[in-house]
C-alpha cells in the first residue's frame, strides 16, 4: 500500500529498516531489560548463541543515516527502500564490549527464555515476545551497498565506542534512581 501510494504519486515514501536498538537514552530495549538485567548480581546474558551474529542499530548513528536520506530525498524515488547495516556482531562479541565497557569481568549466561515463556502463558506480550525468540537464535544480516555507497566510508560508530556510551548512560541511570 505503501509503495502504490507513493508510485501513484500521493507522496514519497522512504523505508529505512534496521536492527535492534541500542543506545544512550534508550530505556526498555534488549541492552537494558535483558543483557544488563542480571548485571547488580554479577552477571550479563547472551540472548543466542554465542558464536552467532546479530544485527544492532546504535541509534545516533540510526538519526544520522535519516538525516542523511532526508536531505537527499530529491534525488531518490518516489519510494525507496533502504536497509541500515549498523553492527553485525556475535552474542560473544557483545559480551565482550559490555564487560569492557562495565570495566569488569563479568558471569556469562543464557537469557532465561524459560521465564519469558512460563509468563507467556498467562501475558500476550510474553508469549509473542517467547515467539520472537528465532531472531536470536538465527543469522539475520542486513546489507545494503545503496545506502552504504549513500553514507560514505566510515559512518558507524565504532561498535566499542558505541556500547560504551550505552552502558555508561545506562549505569549513570541506574546509580541515578
Amino acid at each position: 500500500m505503501i509503495r502504490a501510494g507513493a508510485e501513484a504519486g500521493h507522496y514519497q515514501a522512504i523505508i529505512l529498516r534496521a536492527g535492534d536498538f541500542f543506545g544512550p537514552g534508550q530505556r526498555g530495549e534488549w541492552f537494558e531489560q535483558a543483557i544488563l538485567m542480571g548485571e547488580g548480581k554479577g552477571k550479563i546474558h547472551h540472548l543466542g548463541d554465542l558464536d552467532k551474529r546479530h544485527s544492532w542499530a546504535y541509534l545516533p548513528d540510526l538519526g544520522r543515516a535519516f538525516v542523511a536520506l532526508a536531505e537527499q530525498r530529491q534525488a531518490l524515488g518516489r519510494f525507496e527502500n533502504f536497509h541500515f547495516a549498523g553492527h553485525w556482531i556475535s552474542h560473544g562479541e557483545i559480551m565482550t564490549a559490555t564487560q569492557s565497557a562495565l570495566g569488569r569481568q563479568l558471569k556469562v549466561t543464557p537469557f532465561p527464555w524459560w521465564g519469558i515463556r512460563l509468563v507467556g502463558l498467562v501475558n500476550a506480550i510474553m508469549r509473542d515476545l517467547h515467539e520472537m525468540r528465532y531472531i536470536w537464535s538465527n543469522e539475520m544480516e542486513l546489507v545494503d551497498e545503496r545506502l552504504d555507497a549513500l553514507l560514505g566510508p566510515s559512518f558507524a560508530t565504532q561498535y566499542e565506542v558505541a556500547v560504551k556510551a550505552t552502558v555508561d548512560e545506562l549505569m549513570g541511570a541506574k546509580q541515578a534512581a
